[in-house]
């Protein structure tokens, strides 16, 4: 089933690997990035707050700069 969530098309596989993530990284931040066409969420990816801080984040460079990589890749 797919939700639309201010204006994004999410799948319930999305959402529920981003709960997981939250869950997973708590209380740390949890980062991390979507992807795909338009309005529509083809893939989540998850990146590293390399601060593991509760309050503040900063994405680890090189997964960051990997999943735009993939992103590209995808064309999306």
């Amino acid at each position: 089933m797919d939700y639309l969530t201010d204006g994004l098309w999410l799948k319930q596989e999305h959402i529920q690997l981003m709960l997981a993530e939250v869950n997973q990284k708590a209380p740390e931040e949890a980062c991390g990035l979507i992807a795909g066409q338009g309005n529509k969420v083809e893939s989540v990816y998850a990146v590293t707050n390399s601060l593991h801080s509760p309050y503040r984040f900063r994405m680890d460079a090189q997964e960051q700069v990997n999943a735009f990589l993939e992103i590209e890749r995808r064309g999306w």
